[in-house]
């Protein structure tokens, strides 16, 4: 089997988020199965190819925009077809990457990755900017169309679209109308590092940490107003926000400004730290009892799987794929994003239970580990082992 994985994101060069940790997690486990993978990401200094191992290649293309990417990207991509044909193409269809490829090379089945659409992403981020009145009257005038989507048109020309959860598939239906019979729930594989699997597990002090930038979808308002609730009830507890400031629920210029105005006299048992280099972050996982990843919704996100992996108990949105993350076993406290007293609630009733907060983060150790580290990467094998022969099997359709 030959892979190819196009993605302009990919770490350093192009990102850190989600999308390229998967890319960069997802071929590796491809290619440690022997599956000859190639991949195609986008660099602003970078050219040319770095072979990790044999079968395993990624193929620098330079360039200064994800637009630029997306335009030069298919002729590389043509050029390494035509020396060794590819079995799949897998794109995200963040920024509509795959809209110029099936022309290009029409023959090869095209797969694409869902992970946060655009127009979820803005929806989620103005979920209260959207609701003042004259925001409101603006989308009746203006509703969100998908057939002007550049993302949801790129989606158009897959032969499968693959959803790391089964939320984001119903979203996919729901909003783009996709039939269900091109979705498949494919989650996202993670070989979590060494220096997360090493941390002790928690001994339940009253500590939580939440990780990731500070914008509104991610929930930290609301986090914020659950602060004093959980204060009123246990007064040493204590708090850390990691991640970069953003923009705040109403467009304010900083994200960071408005929790420090809504926790008021509870700021200081706050503790804010910028993002950190990558190698901290399991230090500083190290420092709470419990990860709150509070969202309003979330795909499949990689910081839950870090804590996961770091032995932490976690208090997480029952909106999204951390349901899906969690549930097997047991290792998260679900609460509704949209509810203060439903996050402090959450919050408290692992603070009550430091026995459980370390049953709790040995489970989900060994969840990361075994499944997500292990398992998971053979049923992977079999789900693009099912997506050659659905796309050969709707070929053979349109042939009759």
């Amino acid at each position: 089997m030959h892979l190819g994985f196009v993605s302009y994101e990919y770490p350093p060069d192009t990102g850190f988020g989600g999308i390229a940790t998967y890319v960069q997690q997802m071929s590796a486990a491809m290619a440690g199965l022997n599956v000859e993978v190639d991949v195609f990401v986008g660099s602003p200094t970078r050219f040319g190819v770095e072979r990790l191992r044999p079968n395993y290649r990624i193929h620098f293309i330079t360039c200064r925009s994800r637009e630029e990417f997306i335009r030069l990207s298919p002729a590389s991509v043509r050029a390494i077809h035509r020396m060794m044909a590819f079995d799949g193409l897998e794109y995200p269809e963040y920024g509509g990457e795959a809209r110029f490829i099936r022309e290009q090379l029409p023959e090869v089945p095209l797969w694409i990755k869902l992970h946060t659409p655009s127009y979820l992403v803005k929806q989620l981020n103005d979920r209260y900017y959207d609701r003042l009145f004259w925001r409101r009257i603006k989308k009746l005038l203006k509703p969100y169309q998908k057939e002007k989507d550049p993302e949801y048109l790129a989606l158009q020309a897959a032969d499968l679209v693959m959803a790391p959860c089964h939320s984001l598939r119903e979203i996919a239906i729901r909003d783009w109308q996709l039939a269900p019979d091109r979705l498949r729930i494919v989650p996202y594989p993670y070989q979590p590092a060494a220096s997360f699997t090493a941390i002790d597990l928690p001994n339940g002090s009253p500590t939580a940490i939440f990780v990731g930038r500070l914008e509104t979808r991610k929930g930290v308002w609301n986090l914020a107003k659950a602060i004093p609730l959980v204060l009123q009830e246990i007064p040493h507890a204590r708090f850390i926000f990691l991640g970069r400031d953003s923009q705040g629920p109403l467009r304010q210029r900083s994200m960071k400004r408005v929790l420090l105005r809504t926790l008021g006299a509870s700021a200081t048992a706050v503790e804010f730290v910028d993002a950190v280099p990558l190698e901290e972050v399991p230090r500083m996982l190290s420092r709470a009892s419990v990860a709150v990843f509070p969202s309003l919704w979330e795909n499949f996100p990689n910081v839950c799987l870090e804590a996961m992996a770091a032995g932490r108990a976690i208090v997480a949105s029952r909106e999204g794929g951390m349901v899906d993350m969690l549930t097997p076993n047991a290792g998260g406290v679900f609460i509704d994003p949209d509810d203060p007293r439903s996050i402090a609630n959450g919050l408290l009733e692992l603070f009550r239970d430091p026995t459980r907060i370390r049953a709790m983060g040995a489970r989900n150790r060994e969840r990361a580990v075994q499944y997500y580290g292990k398992e998971l990467v053979w049923e992977l094998f079999d789900i693009y082992r099912f997506a050659l022969a659905h796309t050969e099997a709707l070929a053979k359709v349109g042939d009759q």
